[in-house]
């Protein structure tokens, strides 16, 4: 059987910095040192952003379980690739024009007009 995934996202809305090695490290390292067990929101207030809805039930099993039960992804959201550095590109591969990969993050670039 396939085990469950859970996405871990960090978003960056950044528009005058350049994202460095240095900041995609640290966003990694937030993400790959996620603990389940520091999610303090009630299952309910989680339900409300699920693009697919889970029971109430299913939502407290994956809060209190351990982390090695599900694959954890990992994405980094940024507005634009304008703001990246290209001197790190040796750390970078580009899967698609607006996705790159970092160890095992995956980076978005989402454009969001207005």
């Amino acid at each position: 059987m396939e085990k469950q995934s859970i996405e871990l996202i960090q978003c960056k809305d950044w528009t005058k910095k350049h994202i460095k090695l240095e900041d995609l490290a640290n966003s990694y390292k937030k993400l790959n040192h996620f603990d389940l067990r520091h999610i303090s929101h009630h299952p309910k207030n989680i339900l409300e952003y699920l693009q697919i809805k889970s029971s109430l039930a299913e939502i407290e099993n994956i809060i209190e379980c351990d982390k090695e039960d599900f694959v954890l992804r990992k994405t980094l959201y940024i507005r634009s690739d304008e703001i990246m550095d290209l001197s790190m590109s040796t750390n970078l591969k580009q899967i698609k024009p607006n996705i790159f990969r970092y160890e095992d993050m995956k980076i978005v670039i989402v454009e969001i007009k207005g």
